[in-house]
């Protein structure tokens, strides 16, 4: 076995991470993305709020509930509910492995920026997604995103009742936020 794994490696086969990834005409991707890797997180500047979706994206990819519960604004975790936030972001966590954010835009006003990306993969078109992120004091985190209010609409069990508290608290947030 490891005979054919080193005659392999010697003949030039090249594995996922080492082929280009190409859009292809319909904008999809040729391959699946790589995933979101530590070195992309300490590229960005931890003031940049693309940052903290960076930092959501990779949670979800590995998988680690207490950085993805932390990603957000508390009120969003005591509005929707932990254990629901967590349970929508499990449902959708195929579309975070097989995908990757791209094209960033940032407006800011304040302590609010809403970020808008495109999200591109192998098996769908691209999709616009944003999010709205408030700056505290620890750092930037998401108040509202289309990805988690989705995913919630999607959840069965009760998820549509918390996308629309999620939407309400956001609105609520950003009322009282002084422009």
């Amino acid at each position: 076995m490891l005979v054919v794994l080193v005659l392999a490696a010697g003949c030039g086969v090249k594995t996922a991470a080492q082929r280009p990834v190409r859009t292809l005409e319909d904008g999809r991707l040729s391959i699946d993305p790589a995933p979101v890797t530590l070195a992309d997180l300490a590229a960005q500047s931890e003031r940049a709020p693309r940052a903290a979706l960076l930092r959501l994206w990779f949670s979800i990819q590995w998988w680690d509930e207490p950085a993805i519960l932390g990603a957000y604004v508390p009120a969003v975790v005591e509005t929707v509910g932990a254990s629901r936030v967590l349970r929508a972001w499990k449902l959708r966590r195929g579309l975070v492995i097989g995908s990757r954010p791209r094209g960033f835009e940032t407006t800011r006003r304040g302590e609010i920026a809403v970020v808008t990306f495109g999200r591109e993969s192998r098996t769908s078109a691209p999709a616009q997604e944003s999010a709205t992120m408030l700056l505290e004091r620890g750092g930037w985190r998401i108040l509202h995103d289309t990805m988690l209010v989705e995913a919630l609409a999607a959840d069965a069990a009760g998820g549509l009742a918390a996308s629309r508290r999620l939407r309400d608290l956001a609105a609520r947030v950003g009322a009282r936020r002084p422009r």
